[in-house]
Order: structure tokens, then C-alpha cells, then sequence
């Protein structure tokens, strides 16, 4: 996620504690995401769209403090 900017999410993971708490969210919710649709966890159809649905505002939230970063 975000290869291109990757100097500046490793300096906003160390000094934000916000990006830090959403890129940790995003990374748990991925890995239940992987884990349910590889069938190693168990949830229904509706627990899983949830799940993503958090995921993607994770990431949403994310990239505009990562552009926020980059524009300064």
C-alpha cells in the first residue's frame, strides 16, 4: 500500500499517531479480509462486506493524510 510515497508513510507512521492507528487498522482488517476469503476464517457474507467496507475508509483516511504530507 502506497509504494510510491514509501519514505514518507514510513516518516508518518513514526511521528503521527493517528496514520499509525489507521495504517495498524487497515493492516488487522486486511489479514481478516485474507483470512476469511481464504476460508481460514469463519463469517458470513455480511461480517465480511462490513470488514471491508472499515478497510477502505481506513485506507481513504489514510491516503488524504498522506497527501496532506506530501503537499507541505
Amino acid at each position: 500500500m502506497f509504494e510510491k510515497n514509501q519514505e514518507t508513510v514510513q516518516q508518518l507512521l513514526e511521528t503521527n499517531k493517528e496514520f499509525r492507528y489507521f495504517y495498524e487498522q487497515h493492516e488487522s482488517l486486511d489479514k481478516q479480509v485474507d483470512e476469511a476469503e481464504g476460508g481460514y476464517l469463519v463469517m458470513d457474507e455480511l461480517q465480511l462486506n462490513e470488514i471491508k467496507k472499515e478497510k477502505l475508509l481506513a485506507k481513504d483516511k489514510l491516503a488524504s493524510m498522506l497527501e496532506d504530507a506530501t503537499r507541505h
